[in-house]
């Protein structure tokens, strides 16, 4: 997967200057004092076996983390998300004028719509980038991106 190759190569960039800087961010799955998993191939061994997930752990989309890790399909999807949000606004907003003032209800619905476009690329995106690599999963897990459910357990960084 030539996106998260490209992603891994930014995220070991930014995993060295927030090391520099005294962060200590694990680059394999078994520095984390937390983790369920002794390595990187037991959390991916138990993913395809179903004993365990990697879940979306914030609430928050973090548009520099997308742009490293996304491929261009993902960041196309992303695009096309917006435009649906805003282009439709805009187009619900000049349609309303030229024709009935009722069509603004359409509005939030055209906003609604490209939200969750934008919203699927970005998970697929994270969650996908986090199987295809360790030093990935390490960053995203280390900076509560990610979280891992295993044995009806849910498991994620905690900060010190």
């Amino acid at each position: 997967m030539m996106g998260v190759y490209d992603g891994e190569q930014h995220i070991r960039k930014l995993i060295g200057i927030m090391n520099d800087r005294g962060r200590n961010i694990p680059k394999t799955v078994d520095g984390f004092p937390d983790s369920p998993f002794e390595d990187f191939e037991c959390l991916i061994g138990d993913i395809k076996n179903g004993g365990a997930t990697i879940c979306r752990f914030s609430t928050g989309m973090n548009s520099d983390i997308f742009q490293a890790v996304a491929v261009p399909h993902q960041k196309l999807i992303n695009t096309a998300g917006l435009i649906v949000a805003y282009g439709g606004i805009l187009a619900v907003i000049v349609t309303s004028y030229l024709l009935s003032w009722w069509l603004l209800i359409l509005g939030p619905i055209a906003f609604i719509i490209g939200s969750k476009i934008t919203k699927n690329a970005y998970n697929e995106a994270i969650l996908t980038s986090a199987i295809y690599s360790e030093i990935i999963f390490c960053f995203m897990y280390y900076a509560r991106i990610v979280s891992i459910e295993a044995g009806g357990e849910h498991y994620y960084h905690k900060t010190d």
